[in-house]
C-alpha cells in the first residue's frame, strides 16, 4: 500500500505584511491615491469586502464580542477607514428591540469597541507559477469587547452595520448603495449551555484562478465539540451611502442582498462546477471561468443533541483571475509482491511540460531514472520511499513521494472496528483480524495510524481505542503489520462515521392543575444504545423566572403555582460516564377543577338477601369525561369492597347500614370524592314458583313442570330434583310417571348471591279401572248412565242434549237419536283425566213412526206436518236454530228461511 506527500518547489503565492516596513507604508499609499483618482466618485465609499460577527462564553452570563472586519486598500475609499469605535448593537431576540447591557464601553442598547490597529495582507504573482494580472491588497482588523447579559430565554441579536462593498462586485445589484451587516445571535439554550460560537478555521484566499478547480477548506472548530452543519447563505444588506457609519445599527430583521441575473445562491460565480460547500466538512468545491469580483455568504449551524444552538455567519469576496497553473507530481506503485524486490512505477503527474525524475530509496539512494514508468530492483525488502520529480521549468516544479514496502507473501492485514459517542466525541475500538498463511509465520507487530484531517493518532499494539470530535464524518485508518518472518503489509480504509450508537437526551411531560397548584411531571424517554452500558444517572433542572428546582428521579413531579415561562432541562449519563442534554419548554396546558362526583343506587331482594347496584353519574367538566376514571370503596359492617368500574355490585343481609365513598379521577389526576351512608332496603324483589301439570292418567302419567318467575329477573340457571330420585334441568321438565304420591323440589340461580328454592307435592292415579258403558233403548225411554260411578272421581258430559245432568256421575239419557255422549272423569287430587265416549242406540220402528208434510202455497216457509204412524204420544224435533220441538200429534211449523231442514 502506498503514502502519498507532496513538496512544491516554488509556492503559487507569498503573503507579505508592509506594515513591517515604512517603505511598503508609503508605496500602498500612493498607491491608493493614486487609483481612488483614477476611478468615479463612486468609489469614496466603498471599502467592506467581508466579515464575521462570534461570541464567546466566559461564564457568570459574561460573553467575549468579536468582530472581523476585512477593507479593500485598492479599489476602496482611503477616508473609509475602519470605523473607532466600532457600535455593536444588542437586541431581544423576539421583540428584536435594543437592550439594555452591562459592559465598560455600553450605552443605549449598544457596545463601542475600541480600534486597535489593523493587518495589510498583500497578495501578489510570483513568475512562472504564479497569477497573472494586478496585486490585491486588504487590510484587517479585530474587535473585541467584553458585555454581561442576563438570561434571556428569547436570546439576545448582536448586529453591526457599515457601508460600503465595492462597486466592482459583480454578481449583486448596486453594491456602492448596498453596504453589510454582520450578526449573530445568542439563544436561550445557548445561554444555559454557555455555549461559545463556532469560529472558521481561516479566511479564504484573496484570489482563485480561472479554469482551475477550487478545493477549500472551510471547515470551523467549536470549542464545546458540537456537530456542525455547512451552507452557502445570503448575505445581509447594511447601511447607505447616505449614512455609511450608523451611529447604531437597525433593528433587526435585516435585509439580504440582491443576487444580479444570472447569479444566486446556487449560481455565486458562474463556472462549470457552480461553487458548493460540503454541509459536514465545510470544503468549497468550484470550477470558476469567468473572471470578475464575487461576493460570498457562508454559515455554521451548530447542532448539540439535535437542538440548534447557534449560527456563525460570515461574507467574502473572491477575486477570480487568469492564472498559470503549476504542474502537479503523482506517481505510483505499479505492481509490487512480497519477497520480490523489482517493483514497477507509473507516472501520474499532470503540467510537466519536458521531464520527470525518478529518486530511489529516497534520500539514502542516488539511483534516479528518467523515464516514465521505469522499473528498479530494491536490495530489501521493507519500507521504501521514492520520490518523484515533474517539471515545468527548472524553477517551477513539483516533487511528490511514494512510500511502500515489499512485503514476504502470506501476510494479510485486517481489522474490525466499532464505535459510539460518548460527550460529543467518538470513542472507536479497533480490533485486529490479520493473519499470516506461512507456515511456521505469525504476525507479530502492529503500527496503526488514525488520521482525521490534519489531525494524526499513532499506536502500536495489536487492538487500540481512540478519541475523535464528533463533528468528524469517517477516519482514515492505516495498519501496517509485520510477520515473525519479517513480512510487512499495509491496509488503508476509511471508517464512515454515521449511525452511531450513542445516548440520547429526551423526555416527554404532563402538567395537571388540582386545588390551584399545577404539577408537572416529566418522564425521561433517553435513549442509550452504548453498548454494555445502561442510564445511571438523571438531572433534572426547573428554571422559572429566578426559581430553580432540580431532581434526579427518572420521572420526578415539580409543584408550581404557575404553568407559564418554564423552562425544563434534563441531564442523562450512563455506566461509562456518556452523557447528554436536551432543554425543553412546557406549554401551557388545558387543566382545571372542574370535577362532580355522584351516583345512583337500585337495591334488589333475593330471599334474605339484598344486591347493591351502584351507577357512577360523575361528570368532568373540564374534559367532557374524557379519560375520567371511578374508585369506588363500600363499607357494609367490616367488610370493605373497592372497585375501578363503572357500575359495581355488593350483596349483604337486607336491613344492613352501607356506606359508599364515590372518588373520581380526571384525566390529569385530579381527585373529587362524594360520600353517602344509608339503610340496604329492597327496591323490588326477585320471586320464583312453578306450576304442576299432570295429563293422560291412563296407565303412566305425564308430568309437566314449569318454572315462573319476573321477565325482569329471569334465572340463570333452574335444577328439578324428584322425590324417587329423578332430576332435571331448564325452565321447563317433562316426564312419564307411573301412579303414587311425589315430591318435587325446583331452584332456580339468579346470580351468584341469589338461589330461590320451591317443594310440591303432586300425586298420580292410574285411570284404567274407570269405564262407562252405554245402552238401547226405544224412542220415547231413558237409560240411567254409569250406574255405579267409581269414586272420588268428577264426571263431565256432552253434549248435554237429552241428559238429565251433565255434572252428575250417573246420569239419566233419553235421546231421541242414537247419540255418543263424552264423559271426562277427572281425578280432584291428581288432577288427572280420562276421556270415555259412551253410546246410547235409539230404535226406532217404522210401523209406529211416520209423517207426511205439505208445504202451504200462500206462505212457502209455513209447512204442515201429519202423524201417520200407530203412537199417538209422539215428540216432534226440527231442526232449526234452535230446534223447535212440540208434542203436538200433526203440527204446523213456521220456517225462518227456506232451505233444507231436519225433522225427527
Amino acid at each position: 500500500m502506498l503514502n502519498m506527500k507532496r513538496r512544491r518547489a516554488i509556492n503559487s503565492l507569498q503573503i507579505i505584511n508592509p506594515m513591517k516596513n515604512n517603505s511598503w507604508q508609503n508605496i500602498l499609499r500612493i498607491s491608493m491615491v493614486i487609483i481612488g483618482l483614477a476611478f468615479s466618485v463612486n468609489s469614496f465609499a466603498t471599502h467592506i469586502v467581508g466579515g464575521q460577527l462570534t461570541y464567546r462564553c466566559l461564564g457568570n452570563n459574561n460573553y467575549e464580542i468579536k468582530l472581523l472586519l476585512y477593507r479593500d486598500c485598492y479599489n476602496g475609499n482611503p477616508a473609509a477607514s475602519f470605523d473607532d469605535p466600532a457600535p455593536v448593537g444588542i437586541y431581544d431576540g423576539r421583540t428584536n428591540q435594543p437592550v439594555a447591557v452591562t459592559g465598560p464601553f455600553t450605552i443605549n442598547g449598544k457596545i463601542l469597541i475600541p480600534y486597535t490597529g489593523e493587518d495589510t495582507i498583500h497578495q501578489t504573482l510570483v513568475n512562472d507559477c504564479g497569477v497573472r494580472n494586478t496585486d490585491v491588497c486588504v487590510h484587517r482588523t479585530i474587535y473585541t469587547d467584553t458585555v454581561n447579559l442576563p438570561f434571556n430565554p428569547d436570546g439576545y441579536i448582536f448586529a453591526y452595520q457599515r457601508c460600503c462593498r465595492n462597486y466592482t462586485v459583480n454578481n449583486i445589484v448596486d453594491p456602492l448603495e448596498t453596504g453589510s451587516t454582520y450578526f449573530i445571535k445568542l439563544t436561550g439554550a445557548a445561554q444555559l449551555n454557555c455555549n461559545t460560537a463556532a469560529n472558521f478555521k481561516s479566511w479564504p484566499d484573496i484570489y482563485i484562478c480561472t479554469n482551475s478547480q477550487l478545493d477549500f477548506d472551510h471547515g470551523a472548530i467549536d470549542p464545546d465539540g458540537d456537530s456542525l452543519v455547512y451552507k452557502l447563505c445570503v448575505p445581509s444588506q447594511g447601511a447607505s451611502l447616505a449614512i455609511p457609519n450608523p451611529a447604531i445599527p437597525s433593528n433587526p430583521p435585516y435585509d439580504t442582498v440582491v443576487w444580479k441575473a444570472p447569479f444566486n445562491l446556487s449560481n455565486l460565480m458562474g463556472g462549470t462546477t457552480p461553487l458548493a460547500i460540503d454541509a459536514n466538512t465545510g470544503r468549497l468545491t468550484a470550477f470558476p471561468t469567468i473572471i470578475g469580483q464575487y461576493l460570498i455568504g457562508v454559515c455554521v449551524d451548530e447542532y448539540r443533541g439535535g437542538e440548534l444552538l447557534s449560527s456563525t455567519r460570515r461574507d467574502f469576496q473572491y477575486n477570480v483571475r487568469e492564472c498559470d497553473l503549476p504542474p502537479i507530481a503523482a506517481g505510483a506503485v505499479a505492481s509490487v509482491e512480497c519477497g520480490n524486490n523489482t517493483v514497477a512505477f507509473q507516472d501520474q503527474s499532470t503540467g510537466a511540460v519536458n521531464f520527470v525524475k525518478w529518486i530511489f530509496d529516497y534520500p539514502t539512494n542516488s539511483d534516479t531514472s528518467n523515464l516514465s514508468n521505469p522499473s528498479h530492483t530494491f536490495s530489501t525488502v521493507g519500507n521504501h520511499r521514492v520520490a518523484l520529480v515533474a517539471y515545468r521549468t527548472e524553477t517551477c516544479n513539483d516533487t511528490a513521494f511514494v512510500d511502500f514496502t515489499i512485503p514476504n507473501s502470506g501476510l494479510i492485514p485486517s481489522f474490525t472496528n466499532s464505535f459510539y459517542i460518548c460527550n460529543d466525541t467518538y470513542v472507536v475500538n479497533f480490533n485486529d483480524t490479520s493473519r499470516d498463511t506461512i507456515a511456521g509465520s505469525a504476525v507479530n507487530s502492529w503500527n496503526w495510524e488514525f488520521i482525521n484531517g490534519t489531525d494524526t493518532i499513532r499506536a502500536s499494539g495489536r487492538n487500540n481505542t481512540i478519541s475523535i470530535p464528533s463533528s468528524a464524518t469517517r477516519v482514515l485508518v492505516r495498519l501496517t503489520v509485520g510477520s515473525t518472518q519479517g513480512c510487512i503489509q499495509t491496509i488503508s480504509q476509511y471508517i464512515d462515521l454515521n449511525n452511531s450508537q450513542s445516548i440520547t437526551a429526551d423526555f416527554t411531560y404532563s402538567v395537571k392543575k388540582c386545588s390551584g397548584v399545577y404539577t408537572i411531571t416529566p418522564v425521561s424517554t433517553s435513549v442509550n444504545t452504548i453498548p454494555n452500558s445502561t442510564i445511571s444517572t438523571y438531572e433534572w433542572t426547573l428554571l422559572q423566572g429566578a426559581t430553580v428546582l432540580t431532581s434526579n428521579l427518572q420521572g420526578p413531579n415539580f409543584t408550581v403555582t404557575s404553568p407559564n415561562d418554564i423552562w425544563l432541562q434534563l441531564k442523562v449519563t450512563n455506566s461509562l460516564g456518556c452523557g447528554n442534554s436536551t432543554v425543553r419548554r412546557p406549554v401551557d396546558a388545558n387543566v382545571g377543577d372542574g370535577l362532580f362526583p355522584s351516583f345512583t343506587r337500585n337495591v334488589v331482594r333475593c330471599g334474605e338477601k339484598c344486591t347493591l347496584s351502584l351507577n357512577s353519574t360523575s361528570r368532568d367538566s373540564i374534559n367532557g369525561n374524557a379519560g375520567l376514571r371511578q374508585q369506588w370503596e363500600i363499607i357494609v359492617g367490616t367488610d370493605t369492597t373497592r372497585s375501578n368500574v363503572v357500575n359495581p355490585k355488593v350483596t349483604a343481609a337486607c336491613g344492613s347500614t352501607v356506606t359508599v365513598n364515590l372518588t373520581i379521577v380526571s384525566i390529569e389526576g385530579c381527585t373529587a370524592t362524594t360520600s353517602e351512608t344509608f339503610v340496604l332496603q329492597a327496591d323490588s324483589e326477585i320471586k320464583a314458583d312453578f306450576n304442576i301439570d299432570i295429563r293422560n292418567c291412563v296407565q303412566n302419567s305425564d308430568v309437566v313442570l314449569t318454572a315462573t318467575y319476573d321477565n325482569n329477573f329471569p334465572p340463570t340457571s333452574v335444577t328439578w330434583t324428584l322425590s324417587n330420585g329423578l332430576t332435571g334441568t331448564g325452565n321447563t321438565y317433562s316426564n312419564s310417571l307411573e301412579a303414587g304420591a311425589f315430591d318435587v323440589t325446583m331452584c332456580a340461580t339468579f346470580t351468584e348471591d341469589c338461589r330461590i328454592c320451591q317443594v310440591k307435592s303432586f300425586t298420580t292415579r292410574n285411570l284404567n279401572q274407570v269405564s262407562v258403558s252405554g245402552g238401547s233403548i226405544c224412542i220415547g225411554q231413558s237409560l240411567v248412565l254409569n250406574p255405579s260411578p267409581v269414586s272420588p272421581y268428577v264426571y263431565t258430559w256432552a253434549p248435554g242434549v237429552g241428559l238429565s245432568n251433565i255434572g252428575s256421575a250417573s246420569p239419566t239419557a233419553a235421546p231421541v237419536v242414537t247419540t255418543t255422549y263424552t264423559v271426562t272423569v277427572s281425578d280432584p287430587v291428581s288432577g288427572c283425566k280420562k276421556v270415555l265416549n259412551p253410546q246410547v242406540v235409539v230404535n226406532r220402528s217404522q210401523d209406529q213412526l211416520g209423517f207426511t208434510f205439505r208445504q202451504s202455497c200462500a206462505n212457502q216457509l209455513s209447512v204442515q206436518f201429519t202423524n201417520t204412524g200407530v203412537a199417538s204420544n209422539v215428540t216432534w224435533v226440527f231442526g232449526t236454530t234452535p230446534p223447535t220441538v212440540t208434542t203436538v200429534a200433526s203440527p204446523t211449523i213456521n220456517f225462518p228461511n227456506l232451505g233444507n231442514y231436519t225433522v225427527i
